[in-house]
């Protein structure tokens, strides 16, 4: 697994273990979100479709990962499929869906699949801060509001 962080904090981190799992088809969005995880100071690894996600939380080896952010709409297998499929293997991180298109069939099929939330796209740094706060990644008071990076 390649860990992605600019934080020296991080060496102690075990090789297996990360913070935050971007799994986004998008190059740009994947980009973006690293670009915020990493002014954040944490530690995060990135996938371009369900599958892989798959394959790295609960493979031979697989990464202990506190939230994985999932994208709905990806080739190969998708948000809602890879979702399922985690928590039929017992991964038990959180799992926060992102969707384009946050119409409540959307949310629920979401949900439905295992999903501890869904969040609409634009997702800005703010929200990235709430939602890693939220799940302890991220202490409440660390947490500084100085740019709005947007990606859908």
């Amino acid at each position: 697994v390649q860990r992605e962080s600019e934080s020296a904090a991080t060496d102690a981190i075990p090789e297996n273990e990360i913070d935050v799992l971007v799994v986004d088809d998008s190059v740009m969005t994947r980009k973006l979100m690293a670009k915020t995880l990493e002014g954040l100071g944490v530690t995060y690894a990135t996938c371009e479709n369900g599958r892989e996600a798959v394959k790295m939380l609960t493979g031979e080896n697989p990464v202990v990962c506190a939230v994985v952010l999932m994208d709905k709409e990806m080739p190969v297998m998708d948000g809602f499929v890879a979702t399922r499929e985690l928590r039929r293997l017992q991964f038990a991180g959180k799992i926060v869906g992102i969707t384009g298109n946050a119409l409540d069939e959307q949310v629920s099929q979401f949900l439905e699949a295992g999903a501890d939330e869904v969040v609409p796209k634009p997702v800005n740094r703010a929200k990235i801060e709430t939602i890693l706060c939220q799940y302890n990644v991220l202490p409440f008071d660390a947490v500084v509001r100085d740019k709005d990076t947007s990606w859908s």
